[in-house]
């Protein structure tokens, strides 16, 4: 899109962020608002805005902007209707604009910018909770967004590049990706938190956001196209998770563990085989199906040092690693690993520095059916193999509602392949809130 239209896009959402506060810091809050919230209806807006490019190796040289606009309201309905307790209800809207750098410049397949999403105003989340025994269980129905509650890192965070995120390690293997940005899926939720530190939850989604199997994104373009069939499957996934305080010392060293399962009903081709258990390349048979597809994943995180006296500065690390088997699945092993140094500067304690590490491996069945074609062609070529992102990242903290992020990618082996040369991406990014 073009350099007026990225301006404007972020112009409008930094209004709508900015206006409510400073009414507010003038002491001259609309009245709407004050009676909303106290009937129970809170709303925030938010806005991020980014330029990235490539400036070396990939496809070819340039560079796209990237924003997005989300507006949030959420309801206690046992306050807006007085009777209905431990209820609250939800609902996001999204505006989405920009041209995608992966396709257009570098190539890579784990996706530079998760801002990336096609070009719409839709409807992200919308759902209804319902809590039991004092908020120990929960169940949610709606249209979900499994990203925002399943298999994330707060360290990952920080970073731009989508593998830090959604781990590539599921969403490379199931179909579209899965329910999560930028096109949630009907699904419902359920977690159970027994005590303080431990979490219990798993979730059940429609098997394709997208409603298309091609992966269309204009058939869901404004996430309001509910369509389930037996034919999209389901997406299902748990997770288990143990948090830590380290109270004790001069200052805490909290830390998480989580560990998750995840499938896929649908139906999915063999990477190397037919029916026969042989190689479908060599025999011309067409590829063996499976009746579905899983995997699994495992993060730490911990703080290692921390800024005496204080709650949140400090060094903190993780380690996230992601399996699925190799004989229907695109990436078998999925990695991403880094560090956040939280007040690296003296006297800029809201800033944050932080190095990522990220690294999708191509299937080994994939790889042997590929040997296999170029025996039987009698050729040879560059074998598929992996795509690794490095990422370095400042969030530069500008005041209490905005923040400017510069940051480098180097991305090795862009599309798995050694084919398209590595990627040097810089990108600045700039978040409302």
């Amino acid at each position: 899109m073009k350099t007026n239209g990225w301006w404007g896009a972020l112009a409008v959402c930094a209004i709508v962020v900015a206006a409510p506060a400073a009414a507010r810091a003038q002491g001259s809050g609309p009245a709407w608002t004050e009676q909303l919230e106290a009937r129970g209806i809170t709303s925030s807006a938010n806005a991020t805005g980014m330029w990235i490019g490539n400036v070396a190796g990939g496809l070819e040289k340039g560079g796209v902007y990237n924003t997005l606009g989300v507006f949030s309201a959420e309801a206690d309905l046992e306050k807006f209707t007085g009777v209905w307790k431990g209820a609250t209800a939800g609902v996001d809207l999204y505006w989405i604009r920009g041209k995608s750098a992966s396709w257009y410049f570098v190539g890579d397949a784990l996706t530079v910018s998760n801002l990336d999403g096609y070009d719409s105003i839709r409807l992200y989340q919308a759902w209804l909770q319902q809590d039991f025994w004092e908020g120990r269980v929960s169940l949610r129905a709606g249209s979900l967004a499994a990203d925002e509650e399943f298999t994330g890192t707060d360290g990952g965070g920080l970073f731009s590049n989508g593998a830090f995120g959604w781990t590539a390690g599921v969403g490379a293997n199931i179909v579209n990706g899965g329910p999560i940005y930028y096109s949630p899926a009907p699904g419902a939720r359920i977690a159970v938190h027994p005590s303080e530190s431990w979490t219990l939850q798993a979730a059940l989604y429609d098997g394709d956001s997208f409603d298309s199997p091609d992966g269309d994104p204009k058939v869901n373009q404004h996430g309001m196209h509910f369509s389930m069939s037996s034919s999209q499957g389901t997406f299902s996934i748990a997770e288990l998770s143990h948090g830590w305080k380290g109270e004790g010392g001069a200052a805490p060293m909290p830390g998480t563990a989580k560990l998750g399962v995840w499938r896929h009903s649908a139906d999915f081709t063999d990477n190397w085989a037919d029916a026969n258990g042989t190689s479908f390349a060599l025999t011309g048979l067409d590829p063996a199906l499976h009746h579905g597809n899983r995997g699994w994943y495992g993060s730490l995180e911990q703080r290692v040092w921390a800024e005496k006296g204080s709650e949140d500065q400090g060094f903190t690390a993780w380690l996230r690693v992601a399996g699925a088997p190799s004989n229907r699945s695109a990436v078998e092993w999925c990695t991403d690993a880094g560090f956040n140094w939280a007040g690296l500067i003296p006297g800029r304690d809201g800033d944050v520095f932080g190095v990522g590490v990220a690294t999708a491996y191509v299937s080994r069945d994939a790889q042997r059916a590929q040997l296999d074609a170029w025996t039987r062609d009698g050729e040879s070529g560059v074998l598929p193999d992996f795509e690794r992102v490095v990422e370095t990242a400042y969030q530069y903290r500008v005041g209490e509602h905005w923040s400017v992020s510069p940051g480098l990618q180097w991305v090795q082996h862009p599309g798995m392949t050694s084919e398209v040369a590595n990627a040097w991406v810089p990108l600045l990014r700039v978040s409302f809130e």
